[in-house]
């Protein structure tokens, strides 16, 4: 007898609540699906279903079968899948949810060449910042800031960014370099609103056991920090935003930051996908080169 084939046989006709439902899902004859059960049965010397024209249920015995049988085919085809990893391309729908921030300054301009290496992956990408649970959620993989600890979720870090406080040179020149957070107090200090808050967030500020907190100004939010560094490097203001976003803009010299030894740690960037999916090639593919793409701005962080 084919055991795990048997086991399948099985866990069909749970599923399908009865044999001849099972043997039409399945391709085979009801005679062959019979078989495969009196087969188990005789196996482990208990029957599994209780024999009724009215109603159909499993013994007691059925019940731990079928739990069971559940794990073995799981794991096997989990195997089964990992063991030809190596010698298939990924291939297929793949789902991401990135956060907004994330998407464009840095995901985004690695995709062709992760697109180049895997032709056969059909990528979806979603940018949203919707505080929405990602076990909840159809995606296969999410790459968020924060909600790093979600049971039904695998879970890797990424990067643990830290908050900078910046303006353009121009800025700068006219109103002064503020050396101490109190100063900010006289400066114009742009918003930055979090997806689902009402208002602004204040800006923090940390040095050993000191700490300053203040709130923006009235004059400007965002709630996307893209456009609040445009804003910025156009000389209106101050921004408080993580370092992460605001990279391409230090980098070209359009925005310069102030009051680093000042700069508290923000919410870790995680890369989360179901557990359940733990083994799917394409997912573990897609995690391991957003890891690696992350790993050299930690480098250079």
């Amino acid at each position: 007898m084919n055991e795990l084939h048997a086991l399948r046989v099985f866990c069909q006709v749970v599923e399908m609540e009865g044999f001849s439902q099972a043997a039409t899902k399945m391709g085979l004859s009801p005679a062959s699906v019979t078989y495969s059960i009196n087969q188990l049965e005789k196996q482990f010397g208990q029957r599994l279903f209780k024999r009724s024209t009215r109603r159909f249920s499993l013994t007691s015995a059925g019940e731990r079968c079928y739990r069971t049988a559940q794990e073995i085919l799981q794991q096997f085809d989990r195997l089964k899948n990992d063991m030809s990893c190596d010698f298939e391309q990924p291939r297929g729908p793949l789902r991401v949810e990135i956060a907004s921030m994330l998407s464009s300054m840095h995901i985004a301009p690695a995709l062709p060449a992760f697109l180049a290496q895997y032709p056969e992956l059909q990528l979806s990408v979603s940018v949203s910042d919707r505080l929405v649970n990602p076990a909840e959620d159809r995606a296969d993989v999410f790459i968020r800031i924060g909600a790093g600890n979600i049971p039904e979720m695998v879970s890797r870090p990424l990067l643990q960014p830290r908050y900078l406080c910046c303006a353009s040179p121009d800025y700068f020149a006219r109103h002064g370099r503020p050396e101490h957070p109190e100063q900010l107090q006289r400066h114009q200090r742009l918003g930055f609103i979090r997806s689902g808050a009402a208002a602004a967030d204040d800006w923090q500020f940390i040095r050993g056991d000191e700490r300053y907190r203040l709130a923006p100004s009235p004059l400007l939010s965002f709630n996307h920090s893209q456009s609040l560094c445009e804003v910025a490097r156009n000389h209106l203001g101050l921004v408080y935003l993580l370092d992460c976003t605001l990279e391409n803009y230090l980098k070209a010299g359009e925005l310069e930051p102030i009051l680093q030894e000042w700069a508290p740690p923000g919410a870790p960037i995680n890369i989360l996908y179901p557990r359940l999916r733990d083994r799917s090639h394409k997912i573990r593919v897609f995690v391991d080169f957003i890891s690696e793409l992350f790993a050299g701005k930690s480098a250079g962080h």
